[in-house]
């Protein structure tokens, strides 16, 4: 067996060998393992970092439009304070009160085109400034710009028992016209309005 002890001699040297490649082996795989489970915690913190970072972002975001929109609607309060819209609801007030006494032999819609149509040219300026808003307000609620519910209830108390007067009259301006597309988003505006229900209420 020359200078090696017995154990290291026959089949006591090969099962020697193995033993310690074995352990090797075992070794080797738990390092691995302790890196995966490293390199996993170290996957996941950076995953939650990056969530809440995009969280952040997100939340500057929603509070960076909110306050866009919050600019958006003071001007339309200004809007609706505005020369136009007192206008306009002087107009339909006067309106009314001209039906009433006529007796109301005609549809109010009808009577009250009529009426317009027989305004002065000064006073028809301020209805066509009332139109405009009018229209300004649909296209921006038709492009998804501005929340039909805020258009709502910045819009239903003025336009209240009138729109379909309103309708009534911008409808026929419209077959007069040869602008097929004359006050169109004015138009949509006021029939979403006729029959829009909210899908938020106010926060009470």
């Amino acid at each position: 067996t020359g200078h090696f002890p017995d154990w290291l001699n026959g089949s006591d040297r090969h099962n020697q060998v193995r033993n310690v490649i074995e352990l090797l082996y075992f070794l080797s795989s738990l390092g691995l393992v302790v890196v995966a489970i490293l390199a996993l915690r170290f996957a996941k913190s950076q995953a939650d970092q990056s969530r809440r970072q995009n969280e952040i972002a997100l939340e500057q975001s929603a509070l960076s439009t909110r306050t866009a929109q919050a600019a958006v609607y003071m001007r339309l309060v200004e809007r609706i304070a505005s020369s136009e819209m007192v206008f306009g609801g002087q107009l339909r007030t006067l309106i009314v009160q001209q039906h009433a006494a006529s007796g109301g032999s005609l549809p109010l819609a009808e009577f009250a085109s009529q009426r317009i149509e027989a305004l002065d040219d000064a006073t028809h300026g301020s209805f066509i400034g009332f139109l405009i808003f009018l229209e300004d307000i649909g296209l921006l609620a038709r492009r998804r710009y501005l929340s039909m519910d805020d258009v709502f209830h910045l819009l239903e108390g003025p336009l209240k028992e009138f729109n379909d007067a309103f309708l009534f009259h911008l409808e026929k301006m419209r077959a007069a016209s040869y602008q097929q597309r004359m006050c169109d988003n004015a138009i949509w505006l006021l029939k979403e309005i006729v029959g829009y229900t909210p899908q938020e209420t106010l926060p009470k």
